[in-house]
């Protein structure tokens, strides 16, 4: 059994299921996308370029950004 099915059992969680592109219906998880795209598009032209030499480069990138 996966590690999250335990703990969502623990919890008592029930997943459910949503449909693609309705932000309604998953607020919360949604709203977080948003704000991490928006200190993406905040943080990259202060970098001075959208481009990476690989995707690990732009991982680590949007991992320190969310360190912060």
């Amino acid at each position: 059994m996966a590690p999250c099915n335990t703990r969502n059992r623990e919890a008592t969680l029930n997943p459910t299921d949503t449909n693609p592109r309705s932000a309604n219906e998953n607020g919360d998880v949604e709203s977080g996308n948003g704000h991490i795209k928006d200190q993406l598009d905040q943080a990259l032209p202060l970098r001075g370029s959208r481009d990476f030499a690989s995707r690990d480069e732009s991982m680590s990138f949007a991992e320190l950004l969310c360190e912060q």
